[in-house]
């Protein structure tokens, strides 16, 4: 817990991931509209609260936005940004008086990693995935396709899908050291897909 808020921010970022995803989910089953728009609001709120946490968990709201676009759900894209980009405002204003630029942060935050970490093999990743899930990770496969063929009954699971694939090629090719606390992005995720 100590170094999870000054070091390793992964516990509460994927807590702030789950809690978007939950809001994500009550409003998919909300049949009022204007609870439904609270419920993207907030989820909204909580992906850039991940962000602001985790800078790589801007993956998550980016999946959203990819999901919310193909949907073709214009109107809840835009409020789930709107929400977003104003949790985010504080911080990109402070950026910008202080340093001259919004995305100062992301930037050190990026650089300090190039220049701290060392390359290691995708493969490693994979032998990760094992190390996490076990046995567990032999039905995502199969949740993939299962969730494929039913997925007219099942609420997000392009969402899931989407993050899935993205989160675990971000994972797999572009960052260079393969930590096994980088699955906490996405681990529960797979869960779901090994579930199913």
């Amino acid at each position: 817990i100590q170094w999870g808020f000054r070091v390793y921010p992964d516990i509460p970022a994927l807590f702030f991931t789950l809690v978007s995803f939950y809001f994500l989910l009550k409003k998919e089953k909300c049949e009022e509209k204007r609870k439904s728009l609270i419920f993207i609001a907030l989820a909204g709120l909580t992906a850039s609260l991940s962000f602001l946490t985790r800078f790589s968990l801007a993956l998550f709201a980016f999946c959203v936005g990819i999901y919310y676009l193909f949907k073709g759900k214009y109107k809840t894209f835009l409020v789930f940004s709107i929400f977003f980009i104003l949790t985010l405002s504080p911080w990109l204003i402070y950026n910008q008086l202080h340093y001259k630029d919004p995305l100062w942060d992301v930037k050190q935050y990026y650089t300090a990693v190039q220049q701290w970490t060392f390359e290691e093999p995708p493969l490693k990743q994979v032998a990760n995935l094992f190390r996490c899930m076990g046995l567990l990770a032999l039905f995502i496969p199969f949740g993939f396709f299962y969730l494929t063929k039913k997925q007219k009954n099942e609420k997000l699971f392009l969402l899931i899908l989407i993050y899935v694939i993205i989160s675990f090629t971000y994972y797999l090719f572009f960052v260079k050291q393969k930590d096994i606390r980088y699955y906490l992005a996405f681990l529960p995720f797979l869960y779901i897909l090994a579930f199913h």
